[in-house]
Parts: C-alpha cells; structure tokens; sequence
C-alpha cells in the first residue's frame, strides 16, 4: 500500500513560501490615506505596490535641500543663487492649442513662485485662444525650431529624433534652456502650490526631488538649476545613447543614478515634493474622486494649513496627465473646479480667473 505520508515533503516548502510572503507584507510601508481597492494593491512586490509605499516623512537632508540650509557646494563658474525665472515647453508638436490646465499651471507657477519672468518656449501656439490672451501680457514666448535644438544637442546624426514623441523632444530642450538660462523648469501639468525661496538659494547648482515613495528615480517634470550646472551638462550629454523605446530611463532612471554619482552637484527633495501623489491608478483616482462634504471639509482645511498644499512638504503637484488628462482634466473648465469637491480642483481653486 503507497505511503499516505508522501506529501507531508511538501508542507515545508509551502510554509516557507508563506513565511516569506508574510514577511514581505510586513515590510510595506503603506500610506492610509489611500484606498486599498486595487488588484496589484495585494502583491507586495508588483511595483506600482512597491512605489505607492511611502509613509510621508522626508529625510533630513530633503528637508535641509528645501528649506536651503543644506552645505553648500558649488561649482565655481556658477552663480551662488538659481535665477527666479519660470519655463514652460509648449506646441513643440500638434498643433500648439493652449488648454485651461495650462492656464492654471501658469496661473500657479505666477501665484506661488512669483517669478521674475515666466517665458512660453514654443514651436507651435494658438494666441487666438482665450487662455492664452488671459495670461500673453504677462509672458515671454521664445519660439524654438526642433532641427536646430537637436541638431545643436548633437543628436542631428540620429535620423530618429525628430520623430520622437513629444515628451522626448521636451526632456532635450528643457536641458537646454536650464543649461543655457538657469531658472524653474515646469512640465505643463507642473503646478507650483508654495514659494520656491528655500531651493532658489542655490546651496546646490540643481534640486530635483525623487519619484515613487521607494525613491527609484528623480523625474524631470520638474527640475530647478543654474545657467553652466555640470549636473545639467552631463545629463544632457547622455542624450546620445538616448533609446525611445525605454520610455523613462533619461528623464527619471538617469538622473537619479548621476545624483548618486555626483552627490554634491544636486539637491535631492523628497517624493512629496513635488511627485506626490504618484502617475498609478488609486493616486490618480484619488485626486479627482468626487468627495463627500465631510471629506471635502477635511481636504479644504489641511490646504489652508499647509498653505495651499496637501502635504507640508509640498512644493509642487504633478498630475500626471498621461493617466488623468482624457479621463479626468480635459473635461474641466472653471465652473467645475469651482463647484465639484474633488483635491484636485479645491488645490486650483485660487488659481482660477478672478472674473468667473
């Protein structure tokens, strides 16, 4: 008679396996203020998991690089404080039609950052539109002409490069602009919530600030440096080996590896900064949900507190547009950000057009 023992040899392995998979939950550090109503939310090692766990507290040094008391370090053809000037991309392809979310990112950056300049660098622009009349007394526009900042960039030999998608073509000419002008460069979707004035300091030549609450990368969605940065230079000069098909190396994976190269050339903010709360599906949702009164009072009072953010780290909100424009931010227009609780709209609230 065969042994009803024989698969006793498989209890180890599967209590091992479960002795791990309970220690890798342990491990997470999840934020509860989000829902855990997603699939992947319930695999601790899928990444969108692994990004979403942050806890919300900086590090000593993310706080000293915002509040400018960090040592500083800089290079010595550089000036000592990084200039209050804002940059915008916009219409580098498409047909250049300028969207009230822009609007209220311009809006934003004017409100909090009071810069000295605000300068539109554009190849395509739509001035007929109303958004941009709003705002055109108050803005500088620089037209670029996408052969000859590629060209200049030295990615002329790569006959690809010009039918790169719209956000490859951004990642070089921003580069190009802090390189040539310094100051505050803000992806269209960027939108400034507090004072800059502790990073414009200029302890360090540029400040970044880590994406994902494991810190994998530095994203360039927002990125604030000196005219000459080495840092600036270097990551620019990696372009060359630039691969479209790896869609996030050069403008988040990259620059966080050169961060830990040259340690002191960059300020390293934390994820709340200005990449909080993140591009996955719960973060996006939970930006534009529709909110109940009780917790559209709660929202409404930590924004007065913080100063207009929902975080006390934060500086800037990147909303992700390639996960929330179609579904939720193209639909919007000052009546709906006025009327309908959701975080999103009571952040841009004050932003709005003081007539509507």
């Amino acid at each position: 008679m065969a042994s009803k023992r024989k698969p006793i040899k498989y209890v180890l392995p599967a209590l091992l396996f479960l002795l791990i998979l309970v220690a890798l939950c342990a491990t997470r550090r999840p934020n509860t203020e989000f829902p855990r109503d997603k699939l992947y939310q319930l695999v601790p090692w899928v990444w969108s998991t692994r990004v979403e766990n942050h806890d919300l507290q900086s590090l000593s040094s993310e706080r000293a690089c915002a509040d400018g008391s960090i040592d500083r370090h800089n290079a010595p053809t550089v000036t000592p404080e990084i200039p209050r000037t804002v940059h915008f991309t916009w219409g580098l392809k498409g047909d250049g039609a300028f969207t009230f979310a822009l609007y209220l990112a311009i809006r934003a950056a004017q409100a909090s950052i009071r810069p000295a300049a605000l300068k539109i660098h554009y190849t395509r622009l739509d001035r007929d539109n109303r958004w941009f009349q709003a705002l055109a007394p108050n803005l500088t526009l620089v037209y670029h002409d996408p052969a000859e900042y590629l060209d200049a960039a030295g990615f002329g030999a790569q006959g690809s490069s010009r039918q790169w998608h719209v956000a490859h073509v951004a990642d070089v000419l921003r580069l190009q602009i802090l390189r040539d002008e310094g100051g505050i460069y803000l992806d269209s979707d960027a939108y400034a919530l507090q004072p800059l004035d502790g990073v414009l300091r200029g302890a360090r030549d540029v400040v970044m600030a880590h994406e994902g609450g494991n810190r994998y990368g530095m994203a360039n969605a927002v990125v604030v440096a000196k005219k000459g940065a080495p840092f600036v230079e270097r990551w620019l000069g990696e372009y060359a080996t630039f691969d479209e098909q790896d869609w996030n190396w050069h403008s988040v994976v990259l620059p966080k590896r050169l961060a830990d190269q040259h340690p002191l050339e960059i300020c390293a903010l934390s994820p709340t900064a200005f990449f909080w709360p993140l591009w996955t599906e719960s973060h996006v949702e939970y930006m534009h949900v529709r909110l109940t009164d009780d917790e559209a009072d709660e929202v409404k009072a930590r924004v007065e507190r913080y100063g207009g953010a929902l975080y006390a780290d934060q500086l800037v909100y990147h909303a992700w547009s390639h996960n929330s424009f179609q579904r939720f931010i193209e639909r919007l227009t000052p009546e709906i950000v006025r009327t309908e609780d959701t975080r999103f709209n009571i952040l841009m609230r004050r932003f709005l057009p003081p007539d509507e």
